[in-house]
């Protein structure tokens, strides 16, 4: 260059004035994709795809429920302004709990913008929860006390679970080759370890920790010099028994 390099900054593309990149300004967002659902114990969850192109100025989903009342079908709004974010694999997330078991429910949704803009609905999902088994409990240890045998789990997740099964299991009978078992049925508990719920048949103390997301046992109705096992089970408010979990203590009790 005469007399010298150029001195002005090169211009820099903003984007504004390219064709290939889509002009928002009075367009709403694309429908939602891929709504799919899930059924649960009172409760059905939903999950669908992010845009697959970026829209800048997108908001907020809005979710809608659809209900059967008489023979009447009712759209009704579910989450007015869901702005979670999507996990790894690019799907949204919504738990729609508290939910009726055996009944069926509609799902649709659709996306919004900074001007106030509705996208078209997105394809429906129907889905009944149901009153399904309580899965197995989780988590659950046993641990042996001078005099007495300590047992935690995890508390459930699942709303539904209202008792407890515990089978102290004592040995086999000689005679018959059964087990003896001594059965408790317990409500799940409410109360720390400063106020225990108090049961009967040795079954001394149980409480929740909630700091630890656990459930405490201490059965102190054992024999010194014996190992003991037992097993464990989660029942919800319709009396369904979960699946057993076995533990054996480690040691005798001493």
């Amino acid at each position: 260059y005469p007399g010298g390099y150029p001195t002005a900054e090169p211009a820099v593309p903003t984007g504004e004035d390219d064709p290939t990149i889509p002009d928002w300004e009075g367009v709403p967002p694309p429908a939602p994709l891929n709504l799919q659902g899930e059924e649960f114990d009172s409760a059905c969850g939903l999950q669908w795809q992010r845009y697959e192109s970026p829209v800048p100025d997108f908001d907020f989903f809005r979710i809608y429920r659809r209900e059967t009342i008489g023979e009447v079908s009712i759209w009704a709004v579910l989450e007015d302004s869901f702005t979670g974010g999507f996990d790894s694999d690019g799907f949204y997330q919504y738990l729609d709990d508290d939910l009726e078991n055996d009944l069926t429910f509609g799902y649709r949704l659709t996306g919004w913008d900074t001007e106030n803009l509705e996208s078209a609905f997105s394809n429906v999902v129907t889905l009944s929860p149901v009153d399904m088994i309580p899965e197995p409990l989780q988590n659950v240890l046993i641990f042996v006390n001078p005099g007495r045998i300590l047992l935690e789990w995890d508390i459930p997740q699942a709303a539904d679970i209202a008792k407890f099964g515990i089978e102290r299991i004592e040995g086999v009978d000689p005679l018959t080759g059964a087990e003896i078992i001594i059965r408790f049925v317990i409500d799940k508990p409410t109360h720390g370890p400063a106020e225990p719920e108090l049961y009967g048949g040795g079954l001394a103390q149980v409480w929740i920790d909630i700091e630890r997301d656990r459930i405490v046992a201490i059965d102190a109705a054992v024999t010194i010099g014996v190992i003991y096992a037992y097993r464990l089970t989660a029942i919800d408010e319709s009396d369904q028994e979960g699946p057993p979990i076995k533990v054996t203590a480690p040691i005798a009790v001493y």
